[in-house]
């Protein structure tokens, strides 16, 4: 579930049935960097169209403000400024949102290749990119990106691991690999003896307790 925290208050779009005011957080954060149109985002969050967008979107963020609010407020002022058309999250509230942090360690981890450095990558990866909305048009790319990062890490890690004889390593990483995706043929894993896809038999195999876990049988 995509959650927020502000000094020990938790916001979960768990179970959640306000939708739309979740889904205009998620793409105001995902985009917090830049001015986002209300065209843009009507177009966004009413794909068949709405009865006059602008009150429409003035409504939504007014309900997104009582939402942020039951954590608190900062000295900053509103976290959501709408003015003038233009709709973005508060430049002045500082966050700290995993997919950049995502993305800063793999672009250190590609100019300072350690094993080290890409497993900080893999330690931020936690699965799909707001799994809970995945459906969503503009969700889909930026899934697919971050999951690139992370099965490219876990490549680069474990042939510099590999090499250094760290197997047990491996294991651990390949683990964790096959959990967010174990039908994933895009990453192949030198193992001490021979290199495996996660589709491969000797795979299977060698994760056979956790294969039975994840699949039990009836």
């Amino acid at each position: 579930a995509f959650s927020m925290e502000y000094e020990g208050k938790v916001l979960t779009d768990e179970k959640s049935r306000t939708k739309q005011v979740w889904l205009l957080l998620k793409y105001l954060l995902a985009n917090r960097h830049r001015e986002v149109t209300t065209e843009e985002l009507v177009d966004i969050l009413w794909e068949e169209g709405v009865d006059n967008p602008s009150n429409a979107l003035k409504n939504l963020v007014y309900r997104l403000r009582g939402l942020l609010d039951t954590v608190g407020r900062g000295e900053n002022g509103e976290y959501i400024i709408n003015k003038r058309g233009i709709c973005r999250w508060n430049d002045e509230i500082e966050c700290v949102i995993d997919t950049e942090v995502l993305e800063m360690a793999y672009r250190f981890a590609e100019t300072h290749p350690t094993a080290e450095n890409y497993h900080d990558v893999i330690r931020v990866y936690n699965g799909d990119f707001l799994s809970a909305t995945s459906y969503e048009k503009w969700i889909v790319p930026l899934a697919v990106k971050y999951k690139d990062i992370f099965f490219d890490s876990v490549g680069k890690c474990c042939e510099i691991l590999r090499k250094d004889g760290r197997f047990e390593e491996i294991d651990i990483i390949a683990t964790k690999a096959a959990k967010i995706d174990p039908f994933n043929e895009n990453v192949r894993i030198k193992s001490k003896d021979h290199q495996i896809s996660l589709t491969d038999e000797p795979w299977i195999h060698f994760h056979r307790t956790f294969i039975n876990q994840a699949f039990p049988q009836s």
